[in-house]
C-alpha cells in the first residue's frame, strides 16, 4: 500500500486494503470485490457502496480511490498525523463505530481516506463476538457508540440519526467535550462539507418520511424487480443488506417509493396486481397503515400462494388483522420531526 500511496504525496491519508473473507469453519479464502467503498446510513450502520468509475477506468484497476469510510479496522496512517488526530476515540466502548469515527474525523480535519484495491488482507469473520459485553448486551454498547459519534461529528445532522434511533437519546455517554475541543484546535470542517464533497450519496431524509429501509416479513423483504424496459414488478426475496432494490421510503402522504417510482396497485380486477410506476399523486399509490397492515382502498397488501403455479405473488385482499402474510415491518420507524 505504501508503494501505491506515497506518504510524501499523501501525508494525511488513511489507507485501507480490500478485506477478503476467510471462512471460519473451512478456512476457504474468498476474494471480495475490488470496486466497493465504505459508507453508512443515518442509523450509523456500515454500508457498502459500489464505485462505478475512478478517473475513467474500472476502480479495481486503479491505483487507489477515495472512500467515505475505511473497511473495518485495517489501515495504514502516518504515525504523527494519526496522533495529531487523537487516534481512535478512547470514549468508544468495547467494539463498534471505530472505523466510521476515524474516517469522518480524518476527512473533516484535513486528511483523506483511500482504498488500494490491489492490496488484500484475509479476515476470519467470527459467527459471534469474542468480547465480553456488559449485561445489557452488544446492541446497547453499539447504540451508545453510535450516539457518541453522532454528538461529536454530525452537527445538526445528528437529528437524522435520532429520527431513526430515537432510543439512543436516553443512552448515557461520556462527555464529547474533548472531541469538540480537538475539532476547534484542528479547524475541522463541518459535517455538511463531508456530505457535499465526500459522501453525496448520503441524502438527508425528507421531513415527510415516516418509515424507511427494508419492508419485511420475517426474513423476507419486499424487492423491486425489472422484468422488461419500463416495467418493474415487486416480490418478496431474502433480505440482504445494502441492496437498493430492497430500500423503501414511506411518506406521510401515503406514497411507498423507491426514487421516482411508487408502489402501485392495478385495481378493478379480481386479483389486483402490485407493481412500481412513476409517482403521480394517484389514489392507486396512496397507502395507509393500521398497526402492521399496509392498506389501499380498504384492502391489505398480502403475500399469497398461487396453488396452480406454486409461486407466491403480491396482491390486495380483505384485511385480516392476525394473518401473518399481511404483516409488514419497516427496518426503520421514524419519529415525527416535530418531536425534537
Amino acid at each position: 500500500m505504501l508503494r501505491k500511496v506515497p506518504s510524501s504525496e499523501h501525508p494525511k491519508a488513511l489507507v485501507s486494503p480490500v478485506i477478503d473473507i476467510i471462512d471460519a469453519d473451512t478456512f476457504q479464502y474468498k476474494p471480495s470485490s475490488g470496486d466497493l467503498k465504505g459508507g453508512f446510513d443515518w442509523a450509523l450502520n456500515y454500508r457498502w457502496q459500489t464505485v462505478s468509475e475512478v478517473e475513467g477506468k474500472d476502480p479495481s484497476e486503479s491505483t487507489f480511490f477515495k472512500s467515505p469510510v475505511i473497511h473495518g479496522g485495517l489501515f495504514l496512517a502516518n504515525k504523527s498525523w494519526f496522533n495529531e488526530l487523537g487516534g481512535l476515540d478512547k470514549g468508544l466502548d468495547i467494539w463498534g463505530l471505530e472505523n466510521i469515527e476515524i474516517s469522518i474525523k480524518t476527512w473533516l480535519c484535513g486528511g483523506e481516506v483511500l482504498t488500494v484495491p490491489c492490496s488484500r488482507i484475509g479476515h476470519v469473520f467470527r459467527s459471534r463476538h469474542p468480547y465480553n459485553f456488559p449485561p445489557n448486551g452488544s446492541l446497547s454498547t453499539y447504540l451508545g457508540n453510535s450516539r457518541r459519534v453522532a454528538e461529536a461529528w454530525l452537527d445538526e445532522y445528528k437529528y437524522q440519526f435520532y429520527d431513526v434511533k430515537p432510543q439512543a437519546k436516553h443512552h448515557v455517554i461520556s462527555s464529547v467535550e474533548g472531541i469538540l475541543s480537538l475539532k476547534r484546535r484542528l479547524k475541522c470542517k463541518p459535517f455538511q462539507w463531508y456530505l457535499d464533497n465526500v459522501y453525496p450519496e448520503l441524502k438527508p431524509m425528507s421531513k415527510d418520511i415516516v418509515a424507511l429501509g427494508q419492508l419485511q416479513q420475517e426474513n423476507l423483504c419486499l424487492q423491486s424487480q425489472i422484468i422488461k424496459e419500463n416495467k418493474t414488478t415487486v416480490a418478496l426475496a431474502a433480505c440482504a443488506t445494502s441492496k437498493p432494490e430492497q430500500e423503501w421510503h414511506f411518506a406521510k402522504t401515503g406514497e411507498l417509493y423507491q426514487g421516482k417510482f411508487c408502489l402501485t396497485a392495478k385495481l378493478n380486477v379480481k386479483k389486483p396486481k402490485i407493481y412500481l410506476s412513476k409517482c403521480s399523486n394517484n389514489t392507486k399509490q396512496k397507502w395507509s397503515r393500521r398497526r402492521r397492515l399496509l392498506m389501499l382502498h380498504g384492502l391489505c397488501l398480502e403475500n399469497v400462494m398461487d396453488t396452480v403455479i406454486g409461486h407466491y405473488y403480491l396482491t390486495l385482499t380483505p384485511c385480516r388483522q392476525k394473518a401473518f402474510s399481511q404483516q409488514w415491518d419497516f427496518s426503520m420507524e421514524l419519529q415525527t420531526w416535530g418531536d425534537r
